[in-house]
């Protein structure tokens, strides 16, 4: 901060107007890692519960961004804060209030999933179109990303097992190298910057 004259007035304005701002960002980053951990929802519909970028030929072979996370690039986090900083605590409870409340509607979510695979028409969408190659799959890999029964592969785990997951996963996806691999994709051979 700038100590002679107007200046601090000034810069603490400018201080008081980042500090606000950063703080409106961390909550929209934190609500959309809850909602984007991948794939049980995701900002573009394309990708919307089992596609991923890159199509299903790299889906199967883990895809371009992590798998097992959300993308939190390091320039988000320079943003919320350190990663031990108050403001990144702040964010990473969050996130895993975000998804203890997916999970605690996890029935609802799965049946409005179900009544939106009915018929033909609807079970084709890409949304729908899993690897596995049957739409159920989606309903199974919603199951084991939060730990519920019903899933393909994991078993049921307890709320304060699934917070200690979710807080393992915000680390792991600090600047993840398939994150990084992919922005430098759709940098060079896409034209988004």
């Amino acid at each position: 901060l700038e100590v002679h004259g107007h200046g601090l007035a000034m810069s603490m304005r400018h201080h008081a107007a980042y500090v606000g701002a950063a703080a409106q960002f961390t909550g929209i980053l934190a609500f959309s890692c809850g909602t984007c951990f991948k794939p049980v929802l995701h900002v573009d519909f394309g990708f919307m519960l089992c596609g991923a970028p890159g199509g299903k030929a790299l889906q199967k072979m883990g895809g371009f961004e992590h798998s097992d996370g959300f993308k939190l690039t390091e320039e988000l986090v320079q943003v919320i804060g350190a990663r031990h900083s108050r403001e990144f605590k702040v964010f990473a409870e969050a996130v895993a209030e975000g998804m203890m409340a997916v999970r605690a509607h996890a029935e609802e979510l799965l049946g409005l999933l179900q009544l939106s695979m009915l018929g033909s028409e609807n079970s084709l969408m890409n949304c729908f179109c899993h690897p596995r190659g049957y739409p159920e799959a989606v309903l199974e890999d919603v199951c084991d990303r939060l730990r519920l029964p019903g899933g393909h592969s994991a078993s049921h785990m307890p709320d304060q097992d699934f917070r200690d997951m979710i807080a393992r996963m915000i680390d792991d996806s600090i600047d993840h190298w398939r994150s990084r691999l992919y922005d430098a994709y759709q940098y060079h051979f896409v034209g988004v910057h």
